[in-house]
């Protein structure tokens, strides 16, 4: 992989790092296996690849072609992507 796709990788999949690792280190209650963990947080980023080419037929499908940068557009894009 390129040096530029690391740059862009980190910022990507360290917040839900650090998240997953202050769950784990906090639970008292019942752990759940490290690797089990692990498991799950590839499969999300497995899982995410394909949205990630199917997101833009639906982009357009809902949105139509043209950029538009009103704030109307931009505000339901924004809702739309974080609660599908």
């Amino acid at each position: 992989m390129s040096s530029i796709l690391y740059l862009i990788l980190i910022p990507a999949l360290l917040p839900v790092a650090l998240i997953l690792f202050y769950v784990y280190i906090n639970d008292r209650a019942e752990r759940e296996p490290a690797g089990f963990l692990l498991f799950v947080f590839v499969m999300g980023a497995v899982f995410a690849l394909p949205c990630a080419f199917i997101e833009p037929f639906f982009q357009s499908v809902f949105f139509g072609e043209e950029e538009s940068a009103s704030l109307f557009n931009v505000f339901c894009r924004n809702v739309f992507a974080i609660a599908l």
